[in-house]
């Protein structure tokens, strides 16, 4: 009837025209005589410019006319006035006639522009003639210059409408619409009415209306007579499916509405099509019949529509596309109707739970209703439901349910069910059911975001259940009474199984009980409890206390629980967890313990043991203490955890000895794999949603990509998502102790997202007088007994970081006091130096300088500087196995030139792309013919030393020798033998 309910609301808007138009001419005073009817009459012109409506309306107001909507804008009215002098009281005899405009109107959200009437009111009819506007959606930020006929935010209205007033006649209302939009009739609607919880309406209207009735019965639609021919345009209900409607010509009269044809269709979906036509009665037998063809009509867009019409309705009540054909005639009032057809869903939702597919016959009528599927050769798993059919009663107190008999879920349902409709009635409901199996979003059954949103809880189940309780007082727990015995076997989340429960709750005699017992991922479940009732608690009240007695699960398998909570999660898991909780005694603190024992994935022990002492208090969460193994160390914890939203979220965590490898494994097994050593520290963890990790920990013989970062301080920060799946791990200010020197720097991680482990990084590092031997040591596991002092930086990258050949970075470094034997390889260059020997050279200078990238140490320029020997090297060493492949150059003769030939080698140098064979021979003069050409290759603790022919010299070599000349010249100095 919301049709009806909009056609009555424009009678209205029409009837404060007429009062502001009377207010306004009844304003002002003159005078002058006129008679043109045999009565006398006081007759002025009155003119006004731009009259304030709120001002008029409130004159309204003070005379007890009140109109329950905004307007606002500014009036000009030009009226001719006749106010009978001899007969003040004859309604009749007064004479008003003129024209009234504005060129904006506000009423809601409802903008008229350039509008415009004739006024005219004698013997007693009061006529707007001639009416002429723009309609505008006054949320629209358009102009009407700007907008077109039909748009979403524009349209055109005119038409005519009288009103008999003295005596009491007939109303009538002529409109023509061209694209007027929806939306701002039905705000204007909704604030005339005070309800303002509608879903947004929009779409726009082009059509004629042509109606008559009663003044004296306005809102009686019976008594109506007319027409209408409408075209709805993109009508959509909150969010649903944009419509278009046809109505056809529609007629009313004598208490008759018919339509003789209703087409609804959709831009957005060309499949998607809905005929109606019939009739209804509207007083006396109320007698009707009709036929409704639909094919993908949205039941979204339907349960929105009748959402409009009642608050107890969910606009999202069904989602899905249905097919139809129902045909339905009789007698509305004697209760002699029925309706049938058939009805058609590839997917039905109902509060947004899946229904499987409809393919059915159905039939209705006062006493019964029948659902029944047209081919029985379709799996259960696929239409969800299969039958229904019962025996029902309406009256005024009660909706009574008989021999209620479905079939859904592959089960089977039977009962009855009493709904009263009055305050003074009762509901109650006796069911059985056996071997149900229905399949539930996880969001619809637990209150916290446990489980992914996609998860679908299913499980088999039987039971029955008896239940009563009083209509006013169904928030009373006390009032309730009833049993419940239910049976639900091979329960899934997802693929995962979970396991069978047997439960049995009661309410009655001041309490409510529930016992049962069970099995929860492989592990025992038992309950035993009951929850004192008070005579008036509520709901809410009784909720936020907790029961008395125990709830215990024994040794539950983590490699069947972890599959539940992270579905995707494709390691092993290993270990069992244990839990009980308690309440003794009634308004105390719930006490639980949980143990965790064997811990490990994919084979690597986590912990050994872990327990924990756990209090309810205050909807929160409170570790008084947890402690056990982790990681190969220890690791205690205490705090508080709320489940409040804006409740305190905080736990500590201490831990000493644990490995860093097998401490972070949990969160990313990526990460474990490219770390070690042994960490202790203090963190705390806190959050909401995302949870946020803070504290420092200090790491012993730890390394990161295989390469040594010794003992490290840092402080830590981290954010990891509800589901652990986004995370930021950053480690800031490290300071620690690295091959007898000093590091320093900042690291940050991160998780890349996606279905291929992987993470970011960023971090940069100083290192201070570490011994370079000491530290090639660690690395290549050479037991040579060397030193040489390194300081510089090294900075490391990469993005969706799998395997060291996705790192990035440089680095650069000074050496000092560095001895030979430091140098991997360099000592095996003595057989080719005849009697001079590097065993005990000393060098006193260096540098080091590079890339990193693709897997490996790129050398652009290595040096040392010696009294009696330099060396030049370049390569690259493999991050991985810490191969080497470098070519190096050892210089250590005398040095025979002059400046002159110096500077001009140099200059060759400088021009050369390639180093020409001469220019080779002479650099090789340069230094008295002792300067060698190696190729240095294999691992870093053993490489293999040989020589290579002078052809090999690569530029980078030549100018380091010229460079080298040239600083033993400006010293006055040579290589001595």
């Amino acid at each position: 009837m919301n049709f009806f309910n909009s056609l009555r609301n424009l009678a209205r808007l029409f009837a404060i025209f007429f009062a502001v138009s009377l207010t306004a001419a009844f304003a002002q005073d003159g005078a002058s005589d006129e008679k043109d009817d045999g009565i006398r009459r006081w007759t002025t012109r009155w003119s006004f410019q731009d009259v304030d409506v709120d001002s008029l309306l409130s004159r309204l107001e003070s005379i007890g006319i009140q109109i329950p909507i905004q307007a606002g804008g500014d009036v000009s009215v030009d009226f001719q006035v006749g106010v009978p002098l001899t007969q003040f009281t004859d309604a009749a005899a007064y004479r008003l006639a003129g024209r009234i405009s504005a060129k904006r109107l506000v009423l809601e959200n409802l903008l008229l522009e350039e509008f415009s009437a004739n006024v005219d009111y004698r013997d007693g009819v009061f006529t707007l003639d001639k009416i002429d506007g723009r309609w505008i959606d006054g949320k629209s930020a358009e102009s009407s210059r700007d907008a077109t006929p039909g748009s979403k935010a524009s349209g055109r209205l005119s038409g005519q409408s009288t009103l008999a007033l003295v005596p009491r006649g007939d109303a009538s209302v002529r409109l023509n619409m061209d694209g007027l939009s929806i939306g701002p009739l039905h705000d204007l609607v909704s604030a005339a009415t005070g309800d303002d919880d509608r879903p947004e309406v929009a779409g726009s209207v082009t059509g004629q209306i042509d109606l008559r009735m009663r003044v004296d019965s306005l809102a009686d639609v019976a008594t109506w007579n007319g027409k209408a021919d409408l075209k709805i345009q993109n009508l959509t209900v909150g969010d649903s499916l944009p419509l278009t409607i046809v109505t056809g010509p529609m007629v009313v009269r004598d208490s008759i509405v018919q339509a003789l044809l209703i087409k609804v269709t959709s831009p957005a979906a060309k499949d998607v099509r809905w005929d109606i036509a019939g009739q209804l009665e509207l007083t006396g037998r109320q007698r009707f019949q009709f036929q409704m063809r639909g094919n993908d009509v949205p039941l979204q867009t339907l349960s929105a529509l009748a959402a409009q019409g009642s608050s107890s309705v969910p606009p999202r009540m069904a989602e899905g596309k249905l097919d139809l054909d129902l045909a339905g005639q009789g007698e509305w009032a004697s209760d002699d109707w029925r309706i049938k057809g058939r009805i058609g869903s590839p997917q039905l939702k109902l509060f947004q739970q899946d229904f499987g597919m409809l393919e059915h016959r159905v039939e209705i009528d006062p006493k019964q209703f029948a659902l029944t599927p047209i081919h029985q050769d379709i799996p259960s798993a696929t239409m969800l439901i299969r039958q229904v059919e019962m025996d029902y009663e309406i009256s005024a107190d009660e909706i009574v349910v008989r021999d209620l008999s479905a079939s859904i879920f592959g089960g089977q349902v039977r009962g009855s069910a009493t709904l009263a409709t009055a305050e003074s009635g009762q509901y109650e409901v006796a069911l059985n059911w056996q071997n149900i199996r229905p399949r539930i979003a996880a969001s619809a059954l637990l209150p916290f975001d446990v489980l992914t949103a996609t998860s679908q809880i299913e499980a088999t189940t039987s039971g029955r259940i008896e239940w009563a309780v009083p209509v006013d007082e169904i928030n009373l727990v006390s009032k309730h009474r009833g049993v419940a015995m239910v049976s639900v076997n091979d329960i899934r989340v997802g693929k995962a199984e979970v396991g069978e429960v047997e439960l049995n709750l009661s309410a009655g005699e001041g309490s409510i009980k529930l016992d049962g017992t069970g099995k929860l991922f492989g592990g025992s479940l038992s309950v035993d409890t009951v929850s004192p009732v008070e005579d008036q608690e509520t709901w809410s009240t009784w909720l936020r206390r907790l029961p008395l007695g125990q709830i215990r699960v024994e040794t539950a398998r983590l490699d069947r629980l972890v599959p539940v909570i992270r579905p995707r999660e494709q390691r092993r898991y290993r270990g069992t967890v244990s839990a009980s909780v308690i309440n003794r005694k009634e308004d105390a603190n719930l006490s639980a313990e949980f143990i965790v024992s064997d811990f490990a994935i994919d084979g690597r022990s986590i912990s050994r043991g872990m327990s924990a002492d756990v209090t309810w208090s205050e909807q929160s969460i409170v570790v008084r203490r947890a402690s056990g193994t982790y990681a190969g160390g220890r690791m205690f914890a205490s705090g508080r955890w709320s489940v409040a939203p804006g409740g305190t979220r905080s736990l500590q965590f201490h831990f000493s000895g644990v490995d860093a490898m097998a401490a972070v494994l949990p969160l990313s097994e990526t990460i474990s794999q490219r770390v070690a050593g042994t960490v202790s520290g203090d963190l705390s963890l806190s959050g909401d949603g995302d949870y946020r990790i803070r504290g420092s920990v200090r790491a012993h013989d730890s390394s990161l990509f295989s390469v040594s970062t010794g003992t490290v301080d840092a402080g830590l920060t981290a954010r990891i998502s509800d589901d652990a799946r986004a995370w930021n791990l950053r480690l800031s200010s490290i300071r620690g102790d690295l091959a007898s020197g000093q590091i320093f720097g900042d690291a940050e991680f991160s998780s890349t997202g996606g279905s291929i482990p992987s993470f970011d990084m960023d971090s940069r590092f100083r290192v201070r007088r570490v011994d370079f031997g000491e530290l090639i040591s660690q690395l290549g596991t050479s037991t040579q007994i060397a030193h040489g002092r390194i300081s510089g930086e090294v900075s490391l990258r990469g993005r969706r970081i799998q395997s060291v050949s996705d790192l990035s970075g440089q680095f650069a470094a000074e050496l000092g006091a560095t001895q030979a034997s430091a140098v991997p390889g360099l000592l095996k260059a003595n057989r080719f130096l005849g009697a001079l020997s590097l065993v005990g050279t000393k060098f006193d200078r260096g540098e080091l300088n590079g890339t990193i990238g693709r897997g490996a140490f790129n050398i652009d320029e290595f040096w040392l500087r010696g009294d009696r020997v330099r060396v030049f090297a370049e390569g690259r060493v493999s991050i991985a196995d810490l191969r080497m492949d470098i070519e190096a150059v050892l210089a250590t003769g005398y040095l025979q030139a002059d400046e002159a030939k110096i500077v001009a080698l140099a200059a060759q140098l400088a021009l050369q792309a390639a180093i020409p064979v001469g220019l080779i021979l002479e650099l090789n003069r340069l230094f008295s013919n002792r300067t060698l050409y190696l190729g240095v290759t294999g691992p870093l603790s053993d490489p293999s030393v040989r020589l290579n022919p002078v052809e090999t010299l690569r530029a980078a070599a030549g100018r380091f020798l010229v460079r080298e000349a040239m600083v033993l010249l400006t010293a006055g100095g040579r290589v001595s033998q």
